[in-house]
């Protein structure tokens, strides 16, 4: 990242601007990015082939960066480091979330389903009172409501690898209830 006194004129100071734009002044932050994003575009392309990745790695690097100024969530001393940290955790964390997708051929497969393929027998609802309460809505806010796992946790006060677990667990206490009841009971 270049030297402050590289990439601004003499009269401003990145300490100077950084307070401007905390101050509230839009123009600082503008000079700022002036300044440092083509480093920090330098500094992301070495997390990324592709070009578009590491412009999005920069320019996203940069908003998180004056968020945390315009917050005064931290006190920067070294600008050119601070916002290279930030590129580095972003690039970080979008390598972990790649890692965790795949290609789909087909994505129907994974569509999730509609209460138009339930049955609608009465058994189904039967079943799923049966349950304990605990495991009723956990499988209520994941299946029918679609919350994520961490949201699940969050209401049942667990994490979200326990959350996951328990809809698991949920669901196939279901299922198993659903197919042990006669047919045609209602």
């Amino acid at each position: 990242m270049p030297h402050p006194q590289t990439a601004i004129c003499a009269d401003e100071t990145t300490s100077a601007l950084i307070e401007a734009y905390r101050c509230g002044e839009e123009q600082a932050l503008a000079r700022l990015y002036k300044a440092y994003y083509p480093a920090a575009l330098r500094f992301a392309r070495r997390y990324t082939a592709c070009p578009q990745d590491a412009e999005d790695l920069a320019q996203d690097a940069f908003i998180s960066v004056a968020g945390a100024l315009r917050r005064g969530d931290t006190e920067v001393r070294h600008f050119s480091g601070y916002l290279a940290t930030a590129v580095r955790r972003l690039a970080g964390r979008r390598a972990q979330r790649k890692a965790q997708e795949f290609p789909v051929d087909d994505p129907s497969k994974f569509a999730r389903p509609s209460a138009e393929h339930l049955p609608d027998d009465g058994n189904l609802e039967l079943a799923f009172n049966s349950l304990p309460a605990r495991r009723r809505a956990a499988a209520w806010l994941r299946v029918v409501e679609g919350r994520p796992l961490r949201e699940v946790g969050q209401h049942l006060g667990v994490s979200s690898a326990a959350a996951g677990m328990v809809v698991h667990r949920s669901l196939a206490q279901l299922r198993a209830a659903y197919q042990a009841q006669p047919a045609g009971l209602v």
